[in-house]
């Protein structure tokens, strides 16, 4: 087993974006979400040299450790979450294609019956009793878009050429761009 410092918090802030979504509070489903995921972000805050926008200062400054930084609790977020994608796109058909991929997620023309098929892995099963803990769901990977055909600039930038139907057939994706950190520096 491993630790679960977070595990009641991040339960009812799920719990609560849950409840927030069906009463279709958007706003306040969004709020929620940024709460669960801003939890893991303070646990790897300040762990690489990166810089923010101060608005008051108007100016970059280099963004320093939270008081819940930890890099152990950062990687090990990370790292299961990549190898339950890792061994995923592993279990996919060789005939098949993954186009893009970020932490937590990829781009892929396999069938549904084969990406069912490729959740039976023991990372897969084990991100699934965690998922299970946390919201009574044991979903693994959930389909976001069905778009028919993609234009790929980078990982995160994707745009539509053919649409998908329905509601999600349409993907697009703009991928800011940031300039390096030592561009941002004040001389």
């Amino acid at each position: 087993l491993y630790p679960k410092p977070f595990f009641p918090f991040i339960k009812d802030a799920i719990a609560q974006r849950k409840r927030a979504k069906a009463a279709d509070a958007n706003i306040e489903a969004a709020l929620w979400k940024e709460i669960a995921n801003s939890c893991y972000g303070k646990t790897a805050q300040g762990l690489r040299d990166k810089r923010t926008f101060n608005l008051v200062k108007k100016r970059g400054e280099r963004i320093v450790e939270s008081d819940i930084s930890n890099p152990f609790f950062a990687a090990q977020i990370t790292s299961l979450v990549r190898a339950v994608v890792g061994e995923i796109m592993n279990s996919i058909p060789q005939n098949r294609m993954v186009f893009s991929v970020t932490t937590d997620g990829f781009i892929t023309n396999v069938t549904d019956d084969e990406m069912k098929a490729a959740h039976t892995g023991p990372f897969a099963r084990r991100f699934g009793e965690t998922r299970l803990a946390l919201t009574d769901d044991q979903t693994v990977l959930e389909r976001k878009h069905n778009a028919r055909q993609l234009l790929g600039w980078r990982t995160r930038g994707q745009a539509t050429i053919k649409a998908g139907e329905g509601e999600d057939g349409i993907v697009l994706a703009r991928a800011g761009i940031k300039p390096p950190v030592e561009a941002t520096e004040p001389d």
